[in-house]
């Protein structure tokens, strides 16, 4: 069994950049850590460093459906479109930016 004091002390740091300057969203985001679905941030990750949700989807072994479901997920806990499409690829928001660091 996991300790959840010890799950909150882990990824408030992390949770702090993901709410950025919503001081709210981490209240609610701490309390449902174990809700939390990491793999999200893998794909996000994944996303950034082959510059497109066709390779992260290569990269992660699954369908580039399933990664843009995994983003838009993201996107409504995060509250930031997080990459943006322009011309044949993406481009990472500033907040997607602010993240990449900490995904590392």
């Amino acid at each position: 069994m996991v300790d959840a004091q010890r799950l909150q002390r882990y990824f408030t740091p992390l949770l702090d950049v993901i709410a950025g300057e919503k001081s709210w969203a981490i209240n609610s985001l701490s309390m449902s850590i174990p809700s939390l679905d990491l793999n999200l941030l893998r794909v996000l990750d994944a996303v950034l460093t082959e510059g497109g949700v066709s390779r992260a989807a290569r990269r992660l072994h699954v369908t580039p459906s399933a990664v843009s479901n995994a983003l838009a997920r993201l996107r409504t806990l995060v509250g930031d479109r997080l990459i943006t499409k322009k011309g044949r690829g993406i481009v990472p928001t500033p907040r997607a930016l602010e993240l990449a660091p900490v995904l590392a």
